[in-house]
């Protein structure tokens, strides 16, 4: 995949982030955990087209931050934590799936005393949302893979870095998060579940080479158009409403009905247009949604 610079960044910024691809230890694997976490469509468009597609270093920039950051914590618990402990140790197992055996890796951040721990960087409604399935279900696979190691895991837990957390704001909205660093505790699975639901993935994964799939709403975090009746210069909205009709039946329906205003916020495709997804520029379903919109 291609590394552009449309916008001119700074070339240092364009070298820091070809440079944490350096830091990928490959690991042979049919399946990596991360890449079984990825849509089946968009795992698949990406090893079709890798050559051809490209990604734009200013939005790499989240990335960036993020390498930077697992790669201070990783130094700080190799001095830190004990020699019994495994930092940054890549794992592997196999698993057959419909009669072929494919091999799986993932490198858990930190394993001691029994506990996975994983470093994250978030924006803070990642946790005022709670927005945890996809970390709970990488951490699972992680005990999955340490147990076929001989490693037997009793705990999960993420420590998320909120990247946009501020003392303000959390004074102000108590559902924020009063730190802005959070220890996250997550369930851990039985381990005939975890691989249920690894074999799921393969063979959804391995499917989708064959036929491409579409994505469900719910992977490519879709987030429908809102209409939002407010009072006249508010931005909080009194009622939101999923079409104009029901917005304008709200306000008939409502005294003042001068002081109100309906304000249309688009919805958005957050996988694709936030992440964004590198596999979009040769992804029919979202062209298909771009010619919706227009």
């Amino acid at each position: 995949m291609k590394l552009t610079n449309k916008l001119g960044l700074h070339k240092v910024f364009k070298k820091a982030i070809e440079m944490t691809a350096l830091d990928y230890v490959p690991v042979e694997r049919d399946f990596g955990v991360t890449e079984l976490l990825q849509p089946a469509r968009v795992a698949a468009l990406i090893k079709t087209f890798d050559s051809s597609l490209e990604e734009d270093a200013h939005d790499k920039r989240n990335a960036l931050y993020g390498s930077a950051f697992h790669n201070l914590m990783q130094r700080a618990a190799l001095v830190t934590c004990g020699t019994t402990s495994q930092v940054e140790k890549p794992l592997s197992a196999k698993v057959e799936v419909d009669g072929t055996e494919y091999t799986i890796a993932g490198t858990p951040d930190l394993i001691e005393n029994g506990v996975i721990t994983d470093w994250k960087t978030c924006k803070v409604w990642k946790i005022v949302n709670q927005d945890f399935l996809e970390w709970e279900q990488q951490l699972n696979m992680y005990a999955w893979l340490a147990d076929k190691n001989s490693c037997k895991i009793n705990d999960l837990q993420v420590v998320s870095f909120i990247l946009d957390w501020s003392a303000a704001a959390a004074r102000r909205n108590k559902d924020f998060p009063p730190t802005g660093v959070v220890t996250i505790p997550f369930n851990k699975w039985d381990l005939h579940l975890t691989e249920s639901f690894i074999k799921r993935r393969v063979r959804e994964h391995v499917k989708a080479r064959e036929v491409l799939p579409l994505c469900t709403d719910e992977e490519i975090k879709r987030k429908p158009t809102v209409y939002a009746v407010t009072k006249v210069g508010a931005s909080r909205a009194t009622k939101l409403c999923s079409s104009m009709e029901e917005a304008q039946d709200f306000i008939e329906r409502t005294a003042n009905q001068t002081q109100m205003e309906i304000q249309v916020r688009p919805g958005e495709l957050v996988r694709c247009d936030s992440f964004p997804c590198p596999a979009r520029t040769v992804c029919e379903q979202y062209a298909s949604y771009k010619r919706t919109e227009e």
